[in-house]
């Protein structure tokens, strides 16, 4: 068979590459936002001092400019330090936007320690193709 499996980090990168289609990028902010598609896109993550988030939507519209940026994550294990990698983020992305982001995080692995999980709400907790999904959303403030 031609089958090869992916690595997990190749599963990631990929799942970070879907986050860039145009309707996924609909779903997610018609999900958290409620705002019809088209409104948001991609821009980029990347920042000054050459660090990068995984994803940044902004609104399309220059009227609306009252449209939190949406900051996205997709990470295996969710630590402290990543939490604080994270707010790096969106103390940049407010910066940039004058608005706080919503922030959308993908752990696709494990919260370290269990009790950082008790901090956070998830929206969805499902097993997928052999991975444990936990979609958390947490406002910045």
């Amino acid at each position: 068979s031609n089958y090869h499996p992916l690595s997990y980090q190749d599963k990631i990168s990929c799942q970070k590459k879907i986050l860039k289609n145009q309707k996924v990028v609909d779903l997610i902010v018609n999900s958290l936002l409620n705002i019809p598609a088209g409104t948001y896109g991609v821009v980029s993550s990347e920042w000054l001092n050459n660090t990068r988030s995984d994803t940044l939507y902004e609104s399309k519209l220059d009227i609306q400019k009252s449209l939190h940026p949406v900051l996205i994550e997709v990470q295996a294990t969710v630590d402290e330090k990543f939490m604080i990698r994270l707010m790096q983020y969106a103390i940049k992305v407010t910066e940039r936007y004058d608005s706080k982001p919503v922030v959308l995080i993908f752990c696709v692995g494990k919260i370290s320690p269990k009790s950082l999980s008790a901090q956070f709400t998830p929206i969805i907790s499902d097993t997928c193709d052999h991975f444990h999904f936990r979609f958390g959303l947490s406002n910045v403030s």
